[in-house]
């Protein structure tokens, strides 16, 4: 379906749903996925089909959409879709909705030559339950970093947080770190690829030199070669990579190793 926008569309009234799903697949730009009527169904959808786009009543079964929206934020994803609320409570919610990542919210009843016009457009940018989520895990990786004694002023501090954002939803990344992590954050900052990782090397260094032993061992353990006494830079940025994901799925992570 190359070029084809894939829409899940998460609708509890189910007439509703099959009327949206039909006027789309009428249209022949979109590609419909699937309808669910609940907020599980519905994560499970947006966790393993990497849909494009969502249509998300605020009215579900078993959670609502606020909730859902929320959670998606949580996710590990390799893509984020873009979020259309539809509800009879746009006006009384939408702002809520929008900060919780929402792209667009629209009022029932359903304005569709509107919706279709949102969605022939929707893909250009990054979505916003993207830009929230990332926000989200920058946050948590900062406190991260607090709890280790790290101190903002090192250069490679902020190289670690947006690092650890990165690897908490894609914990391969640490695998790939002189072809992709690297490149990436060199050209986020304006830097070079050796610059990052030497920051990021001096920073850990420092850290585990002044910072809060007990911390340290705290999170990462015996995970740690004993004969250097710190981790690499791969291995903090994993750890805690790791440690912001479980934190985010509301787990303890201070329990969990890496091996």
């Amino acid at each position: 379906m190359d070029g084809v926008t894939r829409v899940w569309i998460a609708e509890s009234d189910q007439a509703q749903g099959r009327h949206l799903a039909d006027m789309l697949r009428l249209s022949g730009q979109f590609d419909v996925a699937g309808v669910s009527a609940s907020g599980k169904e519905t994560l499970e959808a947006v966790e393993t089909l990497q849909v494009d786009v969502l249509l998300l009543a605020l009215a579900l079964r078993d959670m609502d959409g606020l909730a859902v929206l929320e959670r998606i934020g949580k996710l590990s994803l390799l893509s984020y879709p873009r979020v259309a609320v539809i509800s009879v409570m746009a006006s009384s919610h939408g702002e809520q909705a929008r900060s919780l990542g929402a792209d667009a919210v629209f009022p029932k009843p359903l304005d569709e030559a509107r919706l279709i016009a949102w969605l022939s457009e929707s893909l250009k940018d990054s979505p916003n339950v993207a830009q929230s989520g990332m926000e989200q895990r920058r946050m948590v990786a900062r406190k991260a970093l607090e709890y280790l004694d790290m101190s903002p002023e090192l250069i490679g501090y902020q190289y670690l947080v947006e690092a650890i954002a990165i690897a908490s939803m894609d914990h391969m990344v640490t695998r790939r770190m002189m072809n992709e992590l690297y490149p990436k954050l060199a050209h986020m900052y304006g830097t070079s690829v050796s610059c990052v990782e030497r920051s990021i090397r001096h920073a850990i260094e420092d850290t585990w030199t002044s910072g809060r032993l007990s911390a340290a061992v705290s999170m990462f353990g015996y995970s740690v070669d004993p004969k250097r006494g710190k981790p690499t830079n791969g291995e903090c940025i994993a750890r805690l990579g790791e440690y912001v994901r479980f934190l985010l799925s509301g787990e303890d992570a201070r329990v969990v190793t890496i091996n």
